[in-house]
């Protein structure tokens, strides 16, 4: 068995929370303290020139910070007499955590900065940073729940009203050339498989251009536990088109397939059973797929994540690769004591012949009652550190963003390359 460890993380120092307390000395943005010296000075026309070198620049504000790899941004909102509140919605609002948090979206709240109709909120965060937000608005008699940054040109997924979103982006951000590509060049085809129960399942299969089931040799194939996440969300199609037109990886199918019915542990079981001795054997004729273990991967975000580690664990004789998209590591059956089952069952059982793809996110890092202190971002770490113990072939690959879809697909890209393709970086 090939053993290494390979980290792909590009490193940062800990991000930090700007202040949010009104007042000159408390302000954070220099432009903004700037700002509230010319008011206090009588510049009776400081707001208004304010609001339009914001308006030529675009928002967030972004300025020099005192670390070269860090940038200040401050996120502005320009407020009516009647608004109340404004609300910052993002993954950023991780940033805000201060011990157990049972109400994420309790966070981001925005400051008025006294005498103008500025409301803002500043964080020091890398320079590579990509992540959406929103802000949600109230008012004396409305309440507008996601209003985009209107001073703000770049938005993510404008064609998905589920998705859309404002677009922070900075310098340093990975490429991700997929967005380039506005049509899919393989075809979809949808299929039903019958699970245990009997049940019909619906999976969405992506053939990439020229598919030929004909092939004399037979096609990689790529298992994404989750239609929408693969179909829609990150996209997974345009992605692997890309990595095709690149020749980063070679023709492979995808087949964006939904988990069965049912909860933690048996799930996980059932979906093991679903994939290796159903989904892959229903389709694998049809579509000419590849019996090979080492060229199926299996991939999911989240608990899905987890869930596909376990199944590839279980069953390496059907899937030899695991592309874990934030996993939910820090898991544990209900009638157990200890979190992160998986990582202790892969540090004390049989090593299965299986290679790993692990990625995780700097903003992943909010404790809640659920989770314990065991944390998408330290629990991924963990588990990389007891595979690499054990020797298992691991990559690991930390990205500047969030638990979000828009952070995925750059992972997603990277795993791919790196389990199916020559392991070079995006292009």
């Amino acid at each position: 068995m090939n053993r290494c460890f390979r980290v792909c993380a590009f490193l940062l120092l800990p991000t930090a929370l700007v202040a949010q307390t009104p007042g000159v000395s408390y302000l954070k943005s220099p432009t903004l303290r700037t700002l509230t010296t010319s008011i206090t000075t009588g510049k009776t026309d400081a707001l208004e020139t304010f609001w339009y070198k914001v308006e030529e620049n675009g928002t967030p504000l972004v300025e020099e910070h005192t670390h070269k790899d860090s940038s200040l941004v401050t996120f502005l909102y320009r407020g009516s007499q009647d608004v109340q509140t404004i609300r910052l919605s993002s993954g950023l609002n991780a940033l805000l955590v201060d011990g157990i948090t049972p109400d994420f979206d309790a966070l981001g709240r925005m400051t008025h900065l006294p005498g103008t109709d500025i409301w803002y909120l500043s964080f020091v965060v890398s320079k590579q940073l990509r992540v959406s937000y929103y802000f949600e608005a109230t008012g004396l008699d409305s309440v507008a729940p996601k209003v985009l940054d209107p001073l703000n040109d770049k938005v993510y997924r404008p064609d998905r009203e589920a998705l859309r979103a404002s677009l922070l982006e900075l310098p340093g951000a990975p490429r991700s050339p997929w967005h380039e590509r506005h049509e899919e060049k393989g075809n979809w085809r949808q299929r039903k498989i019958v699970d245990k129960q009997g049940g019909k399942n619906d999976v969405f299969v992506y053939v990439p251009a020229g598919f030929d089931p004909q092939r004399s040799e037979p096609y990689p194939v790529l298992v994404g536990l989750d239609s929408y996440s693969f179909g829609i969300g990150m996209p997974g199609a345009l992605i692997m088109d890309h990595l095709l037109a690149t020749e980063a990886i070679p023709p492979t199918v995808m087949l964006a397939a939904n988990l069965p019915p049912g909860s933690g542990l048996s799930q996980m079981e059932v979906t093991a059973e679903y994939v290796a001795d159903r989904l892959l054997p229903q389709l694998r004729e049809e579509l000419n797929l590849t019996s090979d273990p080492q060229h199926v991967v299996i991939s999911g975000t989240s608990w899905r994540g987890l869930v596909a580690a376990y199944t590839a664990f279980a069953r390496p004789d059907v899937a030899g690769n695991v592309l874990s998209l934030s996993g939910s590591f820090y898991w544990k059956p209900e009638n157990n004591i200890e979190y992160e089952w998986l990582t202790h069952r892969f540090a004390t059982e049989p090593m299965s012949e299986i290679r790993l793809f692990l990625s995780a996110g700097r903003l992943e890092t909010v404790v809640t009652s659920k989770n314990r202190g065991h944390y998408m971002l330290s629990t991924n770490r963990r588990l990389r550190d007891v595979l690499f113990a054990r020797g298992y072939h691991v990559t690991y690959w930390e990205f500047e963003g969030d638990h979000s879809a828009l952070s995925w697909q750059d992972a997603l890209a990277r795993g791919l390359e790196a389990l199916l393709g020559n392991g070079a970086v995006i292009r």
